[in-house]
């Protein structure tokens, strides 16, 4: 289900699909470029992708999606949208 749901985040038009996870043997199913490894001792992933973002050295200009492992239907146009909206800092015209 993992895979799957990567393999959405790669088919969009993100410039970088990230694996954030605690565990060695989810991390072993993907190649190591594409893995973030991050403590066992989050309550969330939001939590997770907090950890990943700082590990990866991103700033407050970068657009994050946290995607998380069970969506492995999502649709990659689905993802574009979310980054349209949200790399234009608006909503139909409203400042986010």
């Amino acid at each position: 289900m993992i895979k799957w749901t990567f393999d959405a985040g790669i088919k969009s038009s993100a410039d970088k699909v990230q694996v954030a996870t605690d565990s060695v043997k989810i991390s072993k199913l993907f190649n190591s470029k594409d893995i973030v490894m991050t403590s066992a001792d989050h309550n969330s992933g939001t939590d997770r992708v907090y950890e990943a973002v700082a590990k990866l050295g991103l700033n407050d200009n970068d657009v994050i999606i946290n995607l998380q492992g069970d969506e492995p239907f999502i649709d990659p146009d689905d993802l574009n949208n979310l980054f349209d909206i949200f790399s234009k800092k608006c909503i139909y015209g409203y400042p986010l």
